[in-house]
């Protein structure tokens, strides 16, 4: 039985998500918010630059605050990102041309 296992992100020992859960995450200070497909809103104690070098090329930096999983873009717009969910988030001037 070789089951394949879908790709994940592990942060430190505590933090185990599959990446196709996570929608964005959100820096705070010392802290990073995750947000989940399921609504669900997790924190953790990593600063978001750490958890932005643990997350695959599925993951796009577009501020100094929000990492979001590019699967979960809706729409970009010149200044923000609509998600799957409606949310929007802002887009930083420098970090257009990353997405």
């Amino acid at each position: 039985m070789n089951k394949k296992i879908p790709p994940h992100l592990t942060i430190g020992r505590k933090y185990f998500y599959f990446s196709q859960d996570i929608m964005y995450f959100e820096g705070s200070i010392n802290y990073t918010f995750v947000y989940l497909q399921t609504g669900r809103k997790d924190i953790m104690a990593q600063t978001i630059g750490r958890v932005a070098t643990k997350t695959d090329e599925g993951f796009v930096r577009i501020s100094r605050k929000h990492l979001v999983n590019r699967q979960y873009i809706r729409v970009i717009h010149r200044d923000y990102v609509e998600l799957l969910d409606k949310s929007i988030l802002p887009i930083a001037r420098r970090r257009r041309g990353n997405i």
